[in-house]
């Protein structure tokens, strides 16, 4: 390690071993990454860039809840590698993210983050399409039934979308009913083909 390294700790996502400033993730996590996948969700494209579970599941809970914002970074290299390794070749007009209700006092959105990390990685605008009309629950505290009825007409669309192609960014998906309902709001504005990118994601299809 040089004296940078010493002076400034970074930490590998995954296992929370140290890596040297230049690294994302250290050799040994590295080395046995999974591959990204691909889910059908609202009869469109997701490239999901890790499974939602182990060491995954902890890096963007880490992020998403343990104030680690700064892994955005790390984060949105991979979702940036899956977008290219399961949606390879399709050009977006816009990139976008999932919506939090403006009534909650929120210090940052998560997925909006990832957005704007991705963006300008893809050089693609990020533009807020989406706006979240109702206040819901929360999904991970409803069974199935009720988290598909929970975000139903929960979302509308900003602006005119005809004709554009839109990549909805989101930072985990599980039963697939937001981003879903979500793709069909941007659908329903007009959009041509929406696909979307997570970093996390569980191998159900709905």
């Amino acid at each position: 390690m040089n004296i940078a390294d010493i002076l400034f700790t970074r930490r590998c996502p995954f296992c929370d071993k140290i890596i040297a400033l230049t690294e994302s993730v250290c050799e040994d996590c590295r080395g046995k990454l999974s591959e990204p996948f691909k889910r059908s969700i609202g009869g469109s494209v997701c490239a999901c860039a890790f499974p939602y579970d182990g060491d995954y599941r902890n890096a963007i809970l880490k992020y998403k809840f343990g104030g680690k914002h700064f892994l955005a970074d790390v984060l949105s290299e991979y979702m940036c590698s899956a977008t290219d390794k399961i949606i390879g070749g399709r050009s977006f007009d816009y990139i976008t993210y999932v919506p939090q209700y403006r009534a909650k006092k929120y210090k940052f959105n998560h997925s909006k983050l990832l957005a704007k990390k991705i963006s300008k990685r893809l050089s693609v605008p990020c533009r807020e399409l989406l706006i979240k009309t109702v206040k819901t629950a929360k999904q991970h505290k409803l069974n199935l039934i009720q988290r598909k009825t929970n975000v139903k007409h929960a979302f509308s669309a900003t602006r005119d979308l005809s004709g554009k192609s839109v990549l909805l960014v989101d930072d985990i998906t599980t039963t697939g009913y937001t981003l879903s309902e979500c793709i069909y709001t941007l659908k329903n504005a007009g959009a041509s083909q929406v696909c979307s990118v997570t970093f996390c994601g569980s191998r159900l299809r709905h």
